[in-house]
């Protein structure tokens, strides 16, 4: 039974993440809450790992009510852990009922379990979206049964792809839904090819997003074509370990770890073609942003969102998973056959359209429709 808003006031939606840095959960959470705000809902946003000093690496729109929890602090031990939880709930549960939400949405694993946990009981629906290709084995024991235990209790449970969505099995609950990300268009504006040409990777530096195997794969061309570069953006725990196999593999002249950008369309531009070498992903965003400056990817078909976004052969091209010969096969083709790269490159922001922001937020109104009795645009002003 959908919970019924009250008189003819915008839409109150309270949403719940760990916090703005860097990520692709942390994107989209961005532009939706400031697209639902647009739109003529009043939202509020809860940080539910950020402390008072985090520096925000994606803007949010000022008309968003962001408070930040500070709920993160490392446990000592697993009864630590417990207690700490607890205390977790509560304060996201107090933060919830102060913010008078008509809806909760909460994004992340985490913050999915404990934000139906705080919730219970308050007579709010909540829609958790899981964000990443979470199979049961790649999450701790102890989350693996929270989810299978609370997911069920959600109103909705919305994944990326189909894929995701069937790997929740009984977690999923009777209301599984399916909503991509959008892809937005690129900004308008040019920058020249890098010369000599680059090869662009972006993402967290951790096994995930297997820059390992990329490291590896581009040691396999990098030496029959000697102009070509490799940058790999981004940051995280394995940059060290990163660089080392990169010097182990002769690459130290060829390959650069920039760091974070603020401009990421700007650097995607710059490339000749874009490499994803994930071994998993949820609806890889960096990838749809790639596409949508009209640069030819090659992609890794781990399980969940390339296939969803790559058509292959007509915008970008797949490769087995986890396969370094096939994707340093798939690289050397790019690389060699410039006739391919332009075709797939004009197809490639035809992504745009596919995975428009019109037709992602329909996809959101049909649920705050269902659970809350309204939508976000039948409570929008004129």
């Amino acid at each position: 039974m959908a919970h019924r808003h009250g008189g003819d006031r915008p839409l109150r939606l309270t949403a719940l993440i760990g916090s703005l840095e860097m990520g692709g959960a942390e994107r989209i959470m961005a532009l939706l809450t400031g697209a639902w705000v647009d739109q003529g809902a009043d939202v509020a946003l809860l940080l539910t790992l950020a402390g008072p000093a985090q520096d925000r690496f994606f803007d949010i729109d000022r008309r968003i009510r962001v408070r930040q929890l500070d709920l993160y602090r490392p446990s000592r031990n697993a009864f630590d852990a417990v207690q700490r939880n607890i205390r977790r709930i509560r304060v996201i549960r107090a933060a919830v009922r102060s913010s008078r939400p008509d809806v909760v949405l909460a994004f992340t694993v985490e913050t999915n379990v404990l934000t139906i946990l705080a919730t219970l009981g308050l007579g709010v629906p909540v829609v958790v979206e899981e964000h990443t290709y979470s199979t049961w084995s790649s999450l701790p024991w102890p989350w693996r049964l929270l989810r299978l235990a609370t997911y069920p209790m959600a109103s909705n449970v919305v994944a990326l792809t189909p894929s995701a969505l069937a790997t929740l099995g009984l977690a999923r609950g009777r209301r599984g839904r399916v909503i991509p990300n959008p892809v937005m268009p690129a900004p308008i504006g040019s920058v020249d090819p890098a010369d000599p040409p680059v090869i662009v990777a972006m993402g967290r530096l951790v096994p995930q997003k297997g820059f390992d195997m990329l490291l590896d794969a581009f040691a396999k061309v990098a030496g029959r074509h000697d102009r070509w570069n490799l940058e790999i953006w981004g940051e995280g725990p394995d940059r060290e370990a990163l660089e080392r196999r990169r010097d182990a593999l002769g690459l130290a002249g060829r390959v650069t770890f920039p760091g974070r950008t603020q401009a990421p369309y700007d650097v995607l531009r710059r490339g000749s073609f874009f490499v994803m070498s994930s071994r998993r992903e949820g609806f890889p965003t960096v990838l749809g942003e790639a596409m949508a400056c009209g640069v030819p990817a090659v992609s890794f078909d781990c399980p969940s969102g390339p296939r969803e976004l790559i058509r292959d052969g007509i915008d970008g091209l797949l490769i087995p998973p986890d396969d370094v010969d096939a994707l340093a096969a798939g690289m050397e083709r790019l690389v060699g056959d410039r006739d391919l790269a332009s075709r797939l490159a004009s197809r490639a922001p035809e992504v745009v359209e596919r995975f428009s922001l019109a037709a992602v937020l329909e996809l959101w109104d049909d649920i705050f429709l269902e659970v809350v009795g309204v939508s976000v645009t039948s409570r929008a002003h004129p």
